[in-house]
């Protein structure tokens, strides 16, 4: 897998994530504080999962744009942005997008094996996928 990296990128999406959650926790308050003021608690459930629901749909929409401007700001600086984290289904990925405009991303499954996307600097796009054999 791709080195871990721990410099501006990785401040820049720990920052990213915290507004994200910061921003679910905001629109959650605000929502449930005001569905509870005179309305009954079968109400303020399932008002509750909507709004769940909702805050963490615009909560994912935040922190996507400010990925993509803290991308666009590290790689006007000349630097890689490098990302990482976990899919919903458990796989785990690193990703890195170059100043050039090209990009490596790396996913790595314990049962499905790793697969290795990256552009090169003509525009193609490659895939390598490697399996894992099992016992």
């Amino acid at each position: 897998m791709l080195a871990p990296s721990f410099g501006l990128s990785s401040v820049l999406t720990s920052l990213c994530r915290i507004v994200g959650s910061v921003t679910i926790g905001g629109l959650l308050y605000v929502e449930l504080h005001g569905a509870a003021l005179g309305h009954n608690l079968i109400v303020c459930l399932s008002y509750g999962g909507l709004s769940l629901l909702l805050a963490v749909m615009i909560g994912n929409v935040v922190k996507e744009l400010l990925f993509s401007f803290c991308e666009q700001l590290v790689n006007w600086c000349r630097k890689d942005f490098t990302r990482h984290g976990v899919l919903l289904n458990g796989t785990a990925y690193r990703e890195i997008r170059r100043p050039d405009g090209t990009w490596i991303r790396c996913e790595s499954a314990a049962e499905e094996g790793t697969v290795y996307e990256w552009t090169d600097t003509y525009g193609g796009c490659h895939r390598i996928v490697s399996r894992t054999l099992n016992k």
